[in-house]
């Protein structure tokens, strides 16, 4: 009895360490395909990037510059400044009530309505 349970024990332990062995000769990692080195880019392409990005820039520079003229022409009773003189200072009062956005309120609150009569003009028109 004494005898197989020392040939159980001796096989376990070189059972055990064949398993080991196995694990560690074998890899991780199989590579199925080499990889090439491409003959020329594809992508990105970084020349069409740079030309639609620079028109972009200039298209939006130029409507800023437009949009800039067209309110500074515009009068002060205009409906649509007026209007938006009215959300700016809706949202500045909204910005004004979180927490986390108080600085963010002074820059609204330039575009608000600036005179009164502005506001009574927009109050009136707000009435039906």
């Amino acid at each position: 009895m004494k005898v197989e349970e020392a040939v159980f024990e001796t096989l376990t332990k070189q059972y055990e360490i064949a398993k080991i062995q196995e694990a560690k000769d074998t890899p991780s990692l199989n590579v199925l395909d080499e990889a090439d080195v491409p003959e020329w880019k594809l992508r990105p392409q970084r020349g069409l990037f740079a030309v639609l990005g620079t028109l972009l820039a200039a298209a939006l520079a130029s409507l800023y510059i437009l949009a800039g003229d067209w309110w500074n022409a515009a009068g002060d009773d205009s409906g649509l400044k007026l209007f938006a003189r009215t959300v700016c200072a809706g949202v500045a009062e909204d910005f004004a009530r979180i927490p986390g956005l108080r600085t963010a309120a002074p820059r609204f609150a330039r575009w608000s309505v600036a005179t009164p009569v502005a506001a009574e003009r927009v109050q009136l028109r707000s009435k039906p």
